[in-house]
C-alpha cells in the first residue's frame, strides 16, 4: 500500500486526492524552489525576479520560496527577494465556491508594475493551477510591461513552472 493509497481519497482507477497538510505544502514548496533555482540560480545571482504571490492561496508558499530565495541568492547583509503581494478573488454571484471572473486589486498590479521597472522578470506564485484564469489574468496583465512573467505552483509533482 502506497502513502497515496493509505493517506489519499481514491477518485477514480488509481488517482488519489492529496489531503493537504502543512508538510505537504512545505515539501512541494521546496521542491517548486529547488526547481526554479536549479533553472535559473545564475541568472537570479546577477539580476533578482520579483515574487509576486497571489492571496491567499499563493501566501504559504511565497513564504518558502522566498525563504529559499533568500538563503540562496542574497549573499551581502540586508539583502533582500522584493516582492509585491496581489489580492485576487474568483467568487461568482453564488457566494464562495461558484467561480467568477477573477478579479484584481488594481492598486496592488500597479505597485507590481512599478516594482516590475527595477527587474527582469517576476515570478507569478499560486498554490494551485487548476484551471488558470487567475494566474493568467495576471500574467497578461503584466506582459503589457515587456517583462517576462514566469508562473510557479505546487500544486502537484511534477511542479508547474512556466518557462
Amino acid at each position: 500500500m502506497t502513502w497515496k493509497e493509505r493517506d489519499g481519497i481514491l477518485i477514480k482507477d488509481g488517482f488519489y486526492l492529496e489531503p493537504v497538510t502543512p508538510f505537504r505544502i512545505a515539501a512541494h514548496s521546496y521542491e517548486l524552489t529547488k526547481k526554479i533555482l536549479n533553472d535559473r540560480e545564475e541568472k537570479y545571482k546577477e539580476k533578482k525576479p520579483l515574487l509576486l504571490p497571489l492571496m491567499r492561496g499563493g501566501s504559504q508558499i511565497f513564504l518558502y520560496v522566498s525563504g529559499g530565495f533568500r538563503k540562496v541568492l542574497c549573499t551581502r547583509e540586508g539583502e533582500e527577494i522584493d516582492y509585491v503581494p496581489i489580492k485576487i478573488s474568483r467568487y461568482g454571484t453564488g457566494g464562495i465556491g461558484v467561480a467568477g471572473k477573477p478579479k484584481v486589486d488594481s492598486v496592488d498590479v500597479e505597485q507590481a508594475i512599478e516594482h516590475l521597472k527595477q527587474h527582469d522578470e517576476a515570478i507569478i506564485i499560486d498554490d494551485i493551477f487548476d484551471h488558470g484564469e487567475s494566474t493568467d489574468t495576471v500574467q497578461k496583465i503584466l506582459l503589457e510591461t515587456g517583462k517576462e512573467i514566469l508562473i510557479a505552483t505546487p500544486d502537484r509533482i511534477p511542479l508547474t513552472y512556466d518557462l
